[in-house]
């Protein structure tokens, strides 16, 4: 016997949904397989969400914008959060890559432990401001009048996505050059994710993030050698970061945001 909801038809179902913020969303789709197909219907195409926050106080800028891209349906596979400013961690340190981990941390908290996160310092963002809703662009540098966070985040149905990090030594200074880097494991990890994943050993689609320290120079060579004409590759050559798939030993030259074609759901 059908219950009052289901009365409603999926019209009226799908309208409802489509305008629940995520963890509202989330809940839906787990009521029964007829809501979760809606679900899956409202979420038939890829979906990026942003958020834009000028506010120096740390904790409540994530905040703001984590509020902001989740309250939207969304089922987030990855998600980037650049940092500019003079944001500082909790414990008064100087250490800039100890914010950027306390940015991470915060996100993955917030999106779950599978969704691929990548926290960065670029040169610049340009986003749609938290209250205003008007488009902004900032060069960014250390400064109180630079606080800014700028939270992407992605859905790409068809695809999986993971970070894969270019690993470097610990006792291996970065601008010693990429020689010295575990490139081939690198694009070696690479193809082995897409091929696990698609059956072909070059992805989609790569975003790379690489230390200011770093010269790329030679794995891009390598990568433009080993990977399909068709796999699309960009990134920032320029920045600092963490994400929340680290090297081994906590050094990392570069990372991989890896997007590889699901042959489960073709």
């Amino acid at each position: 016997m059908a219950t009052t909801i289901d009365i409603i038809g999926e019209d009226l179902l799908h309208n409802i949904v489509s305008r629940l913020p995520a963890t509202s969303f989330a809940y839906a789709a787990c009521v029964s397989r007829s809501w979760n197909l809606v679900c899956e219907r409202v979420l038939s195409r890829p979906k990026l969400a942003s958020a834009c926050s000028f506010n120096p106080n740390f904790d409540d800028v994530v905040i703001e914008v984590l509020n902001k891209v989740l309250s939207q349906p969304i089922r987030p596979h990855f998600a980037i959060v650049s940092l500019g400013g003079s944001y500082e961690p909790d414990d008064d340190s100087d250490d800039e890559f100890e914010v950027l981990e306390e940015a991470l941390d915060l996100i993955t908290a917030a999106l779950g432990s599978n969704v691929q996160v990548v926290a960065n310092r670029p040169s610049g963002i340009i986003g749609r401001d938290e209250f205003s809703d008007e488009i902004k662009k900032i060069e960014l540098g250390f400064g109180e009048e630079n606080d800014s966070i700028l939270l992407i985040v992605g859905f790409v149905p068809g695809l999986k996505v993971t970070t894969i990090p270019l690993a470097k030594p610990f006792e291996v200074f970065m601008h010693q050059g990429p020689e010295t880097a575990m490139i081939d494991e690198f694009i070696t990890n690479i193809r082995e994710f897409s091929t696990s994943v698609s059956g072909c050993n070059s992805p989609a689609a790569i975003i790379m993030f690489a230390d200011i320290d770093a010269c790329m120079i030679a794995v891009m060579e390598k990568m433009d050698y080993a990977m399909s004409p068709e796999t699309v590759i960009v990134g920032d050559a320029l920045s600092r970061f963490r994400c929340n798939n680290e090297a081994q030993d906590g050094i990392s030259a570069a990372v991989a945001l890896v997007f590889a074609v699901d042959r489960n759901k073709h």
